[in-house]
């Protein structure tokens, strides 16, 4: 089982847009090191999936950690693994998504006013509405 694209990922306290499951196929070493706790993604359905990224390339050790984040921290090819863990309200999502607007240090906020985004979140309707004002607000952002 996999979740329907695109989803929303979350992780410590960050996140990012996933229009498909072909984009989470690379990762960056340190990615893959750091990335794999918890990472819960969610969908259009209204599930939450526990993603891990694997790839037998990666040793998680020492040397390892400390190449990745000093000198040598490549793309390498992972392979996305997902396990089904519950269903959320979208009322959960949007507040979780406000409360990271709200403590952020202008990055969600710095093309659109924290106090607009958050209305165009607020009013929403589903989880693809979401992915579509963080996408065209933040992610996507081009002047007029």
């Amino acid at each position: 089982m996999k979740p329907n694209f695109p989803i929303i990922i979350i992780y410590n306290d960050a996140l990012d847009l996933i229009p498909a499951e072909e984009n989470l196929y690379q990762a960056s070493l340190l990615g893959v090191l750091n990335g794999n706790s918890n990472s819960k993604a969610y969908d259009n359905e209204g599930n939450i999936w526990e993603l891990k990224l694997i790839s037998e390339k990666v040793k998680d050790n020492f040397f390892t950690r400390l190449l990745a984040n000093t000198v040598y921290n490549p793309k390498i090819n992972v392979t996305p693994e997902w396990k089904l863990l519950e269903k959320y309200k979208l009322v959960e999502l949007k507040s979780f998504i406000k409360k990271l607007i709200e403590n952020d240090n202008d990055f969600y906020t710095q093309f659109v006013d924290e106090k607009i985004l958050n209305e165009h979140i607020e009013n929403a309707k589903s989880l693809k509405e979401v992915y579509e004002i963080l996408l065209k607000n933040v992610f996507e952002f081009e002047a007029e």
